[in-house]
């Protein structure tokens, strides 16, 4: 129960299987060449394959315990805070459109290095920067709200 890398071996395992039957779905061949089929399958194949050899390494060597994974202290806090920053970013981005749910996200993970004057500025410019980037530069359309942006 407290073999971390067994149990990652395992949600690898249940991962590989679940993209492998996805896959039998698409074609693997096309009168061109190789169908979108066959690069999920292969990959999902294989990483079943080096599932199997890590689940066994895992379990007969020395096992690996959650407790030497997570970090301590403030890193622990560190981490939860960008995971809650993220689940956020998840619930708002549909309502407030790409831009300004990044725009969010990063203000609630710079608040804890930053003052909240920077953090405002640091957010405000990743999240102008990356809207240039795609939306402009690389013409690859964000997510908007009913404004637009």
């Amino acid at each position: 129960m407290k073999n971390a890398g067994a149990w990652f071996a395992v949600l690898l395992l249940v991962l590989s299987a679940v993209v492998f039957v996805q896959s039998l779905d698409l074609r693997y061949k096309t009168p061109f060449g190789p169908g979108p089929g066959m690069f999920p399958l292969w990959l999902s194949g294989l990483l079943f394959i080096v599932s199997l050899l890590y689940l066994y390494e895992s379990v007969k060597k020395q096992p690996v315990r959650f407790a030497d994974i997570l970090p301590k202290g403030d890193g622990l806090f560190n981490v939860a805070a960008t995971v809650g920053a993220v689940i956020v970013f998840l619930l708002v981005m549909p309502y407030t459109g790409f831009t300004t749910g990044i725009f969010i996200m990063l203000v609630l993970v710079f608040l804890r290095q930053f003052k909240w004057y920077s953090a405002l500025a640091v957010s405000a410019a990743v999240a102008f920067a990356v809207f240039v980037l795609f939306q402009q530069l690389l013409g690859v359309p964000l997510p908007t709200n009913d404004f637009g942006w």
